[in-house]
């Protein structure tokens, strides 16, 4: 999976001869022609710990494994590839507000994906009446008065610390 994303940022980034890549791998060679793989490589393994850490999911770029959301990741992987790679290259200037963006997408993105979670809210204006006016005691059918004689501490003589019987 590591190649895939890797090629996704190549593709949208002009290709293996992009100046603009060739110059993000390799910071401190500015004779190079070719994009660095192993510095590319290491910048997607980081992104893919980033999805796992932020949106709490595994990178997926499958529309069959991923219907719903494979674009997102893919969009917000090949971004957050970018930004890291800057962030290695020194370029201080905007690659922190660049990758504080990428977790932010990441951290949204889990919200929508697949560990997304409703909290329990109202604004009804609507208030609890009282269920018994009278003030009796309410109770639900199955507690009725009927199967008092069938719990164990109210049975006439039943052994134990509420019955009226000795020990065991």
């Amino acid at each position: 999976m590591t190649q895939a994303l890797a090629t996704r940022v190549t593709e949208r980034y002009g290709g293996a001869t992009s100046s603009f890549l060739i110059g993000l791998t390799n910071n401190f060679n500015s004779s190079a022609t070719s994009i660095d793989s192993t510095v590319l490589g290491y910048a997607v393994q980081d992104v893919y710990a980033a999805f796992t850490i932020y949106a709490g999911v595994v990178y997926d770029e499958s529309a069959t494994t991923n219907p719903d959301h494979y674009q997102e990741h893919i969009a917000t992987g090949v971004r957050a590839v970018i930004a890291k790679l800057k962030v290695y290259t020194g370029q201080m200037a905007n690659a922190d507000a660049e990758w504080d963006a990428c977790e932010k997408a990441l951290v949204a993105m889990s919200k929508v994906g697949a560990r997304d979670r409703f909290l329990v809210k109202t604004d009804s204006g609507t208030t609890e009446s009282d269920e018994n006016p009278n003030g009796n005691t309410v109770r639900p059918p199955f507690d009725d008065q009927m199967f008092t004689p069938y719990i164990p501490s109210q049975v006439p003589n039943a052994p134990g610390p509420m019955g009226n019987g000795t020990q065991p």
